[in-house]
């Protein structure tokens, strides 16, 4: 298993998400006190577009990041430079946090990058609690279907991940 360090391209990938908006360039409305490595922030597109809350772990070479769009859309982002993944690509991999059991999840290469797989559901019970195993963990952990194996750092993800929770209230649940 390797350890997956995380990119600042990262945030530019969620940037051109259509969750975002058309056309107009993203843009930092709010953004949390750093911790760790991590970053919060409420991402819009111009002053009237829609509003999407990323709480991003961002380093060298590869990156990943937890992102809740307009009508509850909840987004896990996995990116690594070293990844060349083809088109249209889809299929199971199993997240791992510690000792909690695997979720198999179906992630989709990005359209615009071939380093870049998204993980996409409702901001449903599931969802939350991943998201709350990622806030009381240490490790993720990444399986693809060749065997290969990541893992990324939680720490700070606690802190982190109430920044995210706060911003979802604030800026995507209240959005008309």
């Amino acid at each position: 298993m390797r350890a997956l360090p995380v990119m600042a391209g990262l945030i530019a990938v969620l940037g051109s998400l259509s969750a975002v908006g058309q056309g107009a360039a993203p843009s930092t409305l709010w953004e949390a006190p750093k911790v760790g490595r991590w970053t919060v922030k409420a991402i819009g597109a111009g002053f009237t577009g829609p509003v999407q809350c990323l709480m991003s772990n961002i380093g060298e070479g590869s990156g990943v990041a937890y992102a809740i769009a307009p009508g509850d859309v909840q987004r896990l982002v996995l990116q690594n430079s070293q990844w060349r993944i083809p088109a249209s690509t889809s299929a199971a991999i199993h997240l791992r946090i510690d000792r909690h059991g695997p979720w198999e999840v179906i992630a989709r290469r990005s359209p615009t990058a071939s380093d870049t797989v998204f993980v996409e559901a409702r901001f449903d019970a599931n969802a939350q609690r991943l998201l709350e195993q990622m806030r009381g963990g240490e490790w993720l952990r990444i399986g693809f279907p060749s065997g290969e194996s990541y893992r990324v750092s939680l720490e700070g993800s606690k802190q982190a991940g109430g920044h995210l929770l706060d911003c979802y209230r604030r800026f995507v649940r209240a959005t008309p």
